[in-house]
């Protein structure tokens, strides 16, 4: 770790300087909430390059166990200045040396740089091992940074992701995923958009977390699905296992509600008020098997669901003269044969140019 930082560039040490004084930062790293994650999570994407500093940050104020002892900023200040002391020391024995050259002053400069990272990363292990009692023979353990990844399933498309723990997600259309390479020691965390199905790889002592519209939701070793593409609001139908849903409600109050099995809850992040109601499990995963599956829907649905499954952008020319309720399932069925089963039983004509489907209903 040492090394890591010591070949960084002024910009990056400052940059780490920085997250270590950020209060939200160390927040994130020692008590996250969901709003926290969500947050930097979302500072690392916007940045890819910049993912091994903030790793890097993490791992030093986890790797100096402050999450039982946190540094406030006047101590990092402190730490920091002395920093600054030291290589303003270094440069001013360079300048008096007799030898001094151009070629000379780069590898002194750089060295003094190398010994300003040291000592941050000394100084941070000793204010923490000073705060501790009768812990003489404190380590620090080096943790690999996290690398992450986003997994995309287009339109027209279903994908697997594999996780390093072993759990096995799928993806439905116009879904994505954002999880790291390999996962910390703490929690097992990823972010979702749109429909997935996972099958999470049993550890209790790592609960699995996933968070989707401003909510978590939180299994140890289980399957379930998520479905949350509209904002604010996830259904989550647990199959097997314990899942627990949680958010942070806008009046600062936290909802939480544990999940049966065969049972989905309508979870929304700006009401308290969530149904639950017992599912039709080939209803609800029936999707990731290659079924389209609907009971009940309305016309925006039905077509909504087409665009996702079949990449088609659908055109109404018109409004249905009745509300539809259309039940019914289409297994691995080409587009066409769909639309020539729908528009019999819900009374509509279609065209087809290039990737548009164009509805005319009838009145």
């Amino acid at each position: 770790m040492h090394i890591y930082f010591a070949i960084m560039d002024d910009k990056e040490i400052k940059f780490i300087h920085v997250l270590l004084k950020d209060p939200s930062f160390r927040k994130w790293v020692n008590a996250p909430e969901q709003d926290d994650i969500h947050y930097w999570n979302k500072q690392m994407l916007a940045d890819p390059d910049k993912i091994p500093l903030y790793q890097y940050a993490r791992n030093l104020l986890q790797n100096a166990q402050l999450n039982e002892y946190l540094l406030n900023e006047v101590e990092i200040e402190e730490v920091w200045l002395k920093i600054q002391a030291e290589v303003v020391e270094g440069t001013k024995r360079h300048h008096n040396s007799k030898a001094s050259n151009s070629k000379n002053t780069h590898k002194i400069f750089s060295y003094w740089r190398s010994v300003a990272a040291i000592i941050l990363v000394a100084s941070l292990t000793y204010i923490i091992i000073r705060l501790k009692d009768d812990t003489k023979n404190a380590t620090v353990t080096q943790t690999v940074h996290q690398e992450f990844k986003e997994i995309k399933a287009n339109y027209g498309q279903k994908t697997v992701v594999k996780l390093s723990d072993g759990s096995r997600i799928t993806l439905n259309s116009g879904s994505s995923l954002v999880y790291p390479k390999y996962f910390s020691d703490g929690q097992r965390v990823v972010t979702l958009k749109g429909e997935g199905y996972f099958d999470i790889k049993s550890n209790p002592s790592r609960p699995f977390v996933v968070e989707t519209n401003h909510l978590q939701i939180i299994a140890t070793g289980t399957s379930f699905n998520i479905r949350s593409h509209n904002h604010d609001k996830a259904v989550v139908s647990l199959i097997s296992g314990i899942v627990q849903i949680r958010t942070q409600m806008d009046a600062g109050i936290q909802k939480e509600i544990q999940v049966e099995e065969g049972q989905s809850v309508y979870a929304d992040a700006t009401n308290e008020q969530w149904k639950t109601k017992y599912f039709n499990i080939k209803e609800v995963t029936s999707w990731k098997d290659g079924v389209l599956f609907f009971r009940d829907a309305d016309h925006h649905e039905v077509f909504s669901e087409l665009e996702k499954w079949y990449d088609y952008k659908f055109l109404e020319k018109n409004m249905p003269a009745k509300p539809w309720k259309f039940n019914g399932e289409f297994k691995n069925m080409d587009l066409l044969l769909v639309l020539q089963n729908l528009s019999y039983s819900m009374h509509f004509s279609y065209s087809i140019k290039d990737k548009t489907v164009i509805v005319q209903h009838e009145n």
